[in-house]
């Protein structure tokens, strides 16, 4: 079996992802109401995050952390699962240079190597 897992870039519906069972990792931001998570589409508010930005407010995104890429994948290999990650391009977020030592760190833990890379994944 496997898991298919993405971070909140993908923007899928809530209902989709529990109905699938696809696992969600986070992304944060910092705005005027301190450090918010975007964990699905039901609870990530677009409309005050632009009215944030539009009235001045100074929204910053952050990469997600190695740390949380290995809490949230960990469980899921110790339960013998396999995982197909889905993330946002290179070229678009900085957050891929923080999965290639979690994914590392992720195959030690799984006793095995991924089964393929997409463009920019991890070196064997």
């Amino acid at each position: 079996m496997f898991r298919i897992v993405t971070d909140t870039s993908a923007n899928l519906p809530t209902d989709y992802l529990h109905t699938e069972q696809i696992t969600v990792i986070p992304y944060t931001f910092q705005s005027g109401k301190g450090e918010q998570s975007c964990m699905d589409l039901t609870t990530f508010d677009a409309k005050d995050f632009y009215a944030q930005m539009r009235s001045g407010v100074k929204v910053t995104t952050s990469q997600i952390p190695p740390q949380r890429y290995i809490d949230v994948l960990t469980p899921l290999l110790e339960a013998g699962e396999d995982v197909l990650f889905v993330s946002m391009s290179s070229g678009i977020s900085g957050s891929y240079g923080q999965e290639v030592p979690s994914g590392r760190h992720l195959q030690r833990i799984a006793g095995r190597g991924p089964a393929c890379h997409a463009r920019g994944g991890l070196p064997p």
